[in-house]
């Protein structure tokens, strides 16, 4: 299996999607209600680009929030599965002086895959797409 890993220094806003359900580890987009008064979790651009990203190359993925610490100042992680490959993308608070500031969160990200192929694809669709990552690191692991 190979492993390509990004740390990302988050740049923006990405998609908002409902807290309410989001506690319930689904990702289903806000309604105006919960827009208007914000009730809503942001998953930064850097994940934004890569579920959308995962989205166009296998269609039938799945995209799961397997975990999250609250409302105020969520850190979360979610996996993005498919036949293809794996992702993991963890949006953690990188210290700063305010846990609101989009700017003081980074997104770890993790691609496996068995093909080489599918993670230069993805690698390369994340670069066009997302903000650049501060660092990268491949990995080759047997089996």
């Amino acid at each position: 299996m190979k492993t390509l890993t990004f740390e990302i220094q988050t740049t923006g806003k990405g998609d908002a999607v409902s807290w309410r359900w989001f506690r319930f580890k689904k990702l289903t987009p806000p309604s105006a209600v919960e827009t208007k008064f914000g009730l809503t979790v942001d998953l930064s651009d850097a994940i934004t680009a890569i579920v959308r990203i995962a989205g166009s190359l296998d269609p039938n993925c799945r995209v799961s929030l397997d975990r999250f610490s609250g409302f105020l100042f969520p850190e979360f992680t979610i996996s993005i599965l498919s036949e293809k490959f794996e992702i993991a993308a963890e949006k953690v608070f990188a210290g700063g002086a305010s846990r609101e500031n989009i700017f003081n969160y980074r997104v770890h990200l993790t691609m496996r895959s068995p093909s080489e192929a599918v993670l230069k694809l993805l690698s390369k669709s994340y670069k066009e797409l997302g903000p650049k990552p501060l660092k990268e690191c491949f990995e080759e692991n047997g089996g």
